[in-house]
């Protein structure tokens, strides 16, 4: 699942696109919070063994703990960063072997750098620290995440009507099992309500 966001007159509009795989479970940020709390997540629980996470364009997702759930699944996890993944305290992500992060145009992974213990492994492998710097450009860490069942290849929303309606277009290139997708809105950013399902291609 990938989440595009755009804001439109004070609205915020959240696009899903759906995926019918049921071997493959994305778990999407909804809001900035705690990487640790369910709240920050669409399914309602924190990403687990076999899932695909996906960190929306606008949230930041922390990690203030030493996470190593996520090193001892049989299976990778391939995390998909478009907005920031942050690293406070004494954050630390372990993955499993074959695990991935790809960082997207405008995603970012960064940390406070306080004592300095910021960091990633795969494989106990560390592929970065808090010294290595900022990753703000797309880059991979560990193997490349697999593609996302869908390619966008435009996505744009304008006012219309004089302000009273909002116009939402968007072209895949392509689409993997995909059903459909899902236009949300929300007034304050935290309860959203379901507008429109489209039809996948």
């Amino acid at each position: 699942m990938k989440t595009l966001l755009k804001i439109i007159s004070g609205t915020l509009f959240i696009f899903f696109c759906n995926n019918t795989s049921a071997q493959e479970i994305y778990i999407t940020s909804i809001a900035t919070g705690d990487w640790q709390s369910a709240t920050t997540w669409d399914l309602g629980r924190v990403p687990a063994c076999d899932d695909r996470v996906v960190i929306s364009t606008g949230h930041r997702v922390s990690v203030t703990t030493n996470n190593q759930t996520l090193e001892e699944c049989s299976d990778p996890t391939y995390i998909y960063v478009y907005g920031t993944l942050f690293f406070t305290s004494s954050g630390k992500l372990d993955l499993s072997c074959g695990s991935g992060i790809q960082v997207f145009e405008g995603g970012l992974i960064d940390g406070d750098g306080s004592g300095g213990s910021n960091r990633i492994k795969i494989c106990g492998e560390e592929v970065w620290k808090i010294s290595d710097g900022a990753i703000d450009e797309p880059f991979v860490l560990g193997d490349t995440p697999p593609v996302l069942s869908i390619e966008l290849l435009s996505f744009t929303a304008a006012a219309v009507q004089d302000n009273t309606r909002v116009e939402l277009k968007w072209i895949t290139a392509s689409e993997e099992n995909n059903d459909f997708f899902t236009v949300e809105r929300s007034i304050n950013g935290l309860s959203f309500e379901e507008i429109v399902r489209v039809k996948g291609a």
